[in-house]
């Protein structure tokens, strides 16, 4: 089996060569778990682009120090804002 290396920040994913990857398990636990959610998507790396541009139908947020060219919707700094922004949505439920 081949082996497929993505590059990230800090990171070397080294993975089978699979139909498999970030944006098929979100859309897997969307179909199985919660079909009528919202999907909420955030990563710090540029592993991450390809859910980023895939889930048209969610929220993605890239979480970065200093904004750089991304898929994502949204922006945030760190990962203490993304903390704050879940604890403040699911106050609101």
């Amino acid at each position: 089996m081949k082996e497929q290396f993505t590059y990230g920040k800090k990171v070397l994913e080294v993975k089978p060569k699979l139909n498999w990857n970030k944006v098929r398990a979100v859309q897997l636990l969307i179909e199985r778990v919660a079909p009528e959610s919202l999907p909420i998507y955030a990563g710090d790396d540029s592993t991450d682009e390809d859910a980023f541009l895939q889930l048209s139908r969610g929220v993605t947020i890239l979480v970065a120090s200093i904004p750089i060219q991304t898929n994502a919707k949204y922006y945030l700094r760190e990962s203490d804002e993304v903390k704050e922004l879940l604890k403040r949505l699911t106050a609101l439920y």
